[in-house]
């Protein structure tokens, strides 16, 4: 197994181990469990088929998969939280909220620059989601496709 996929073993074993401890509603519980299982079927195919068979499509899908698995690890995330929210921080960030936009008076910079800061904001708040694929993209334009494995360890590792 690669490094990325150790990760993506840790983290997902992780989940499933705090499903089985936290309460959670039981549908929950059931479609964590049910995700990761199916997941580790999948995945096992998957690595014992490269065992086996060490084609170029094998390592293509080695290296795109991550990125599917990470937009399953936030969703998991959802699943785990709590049916019933205390509330407990929004109290501490409408105080640096009011500290920020009206103390401070960032509210007046962000509106000084018309639609421009709050576009940019946006724009980097999307890239979230579509720059690992974009960047693995560019590596396979530009024929640097043996550099996979370190760019799926630093987004794995950032989103873990």
């Amino acid at each position: 197994m690669r490094l990325s996929e150790w990760i993506l073993a840790i983290y997902f074993s992780y989940i499933t181990a705090l499903s089985l401890l936290l309460p959670l509603q039981p549908d929950m519980r059931s479609r964590t469990l049910g995700a990761n299982a199916a997941l580790v079927c999948l995945y096992g195919g998957l690595l014992g088929s490269a065992r086996i068979r060490n084609t170029l499509t094998v390592k293509h899908l080695r290296n795109w998969i991550p990125l599917a698995l990470m937009l399953l690890a936030y969703k998991e995330m959802g699943w785990l939280a709590p049916a019933t929210h205390l509330h407990r921080f929004e109290p501490m960030w409408i105080a640096w909220d009011r500290v920020l936009l009206r103390v401070w008076r960032l509210k007046d910079v962000i509106e000084s620059t018309g639609s421009l800061l709050p576009s940019a904001l946006e724009l980097c708040y999307l890239l979230v989601y579509s720059l690992p694929a974009f960047c693995m993209s560019m590596l396979y334009v530009y024929r640097k496709s043996r550099e996979a494995e370190a760019l799926l360890v630093i987004y794995l590792l950032g989103c873990s």
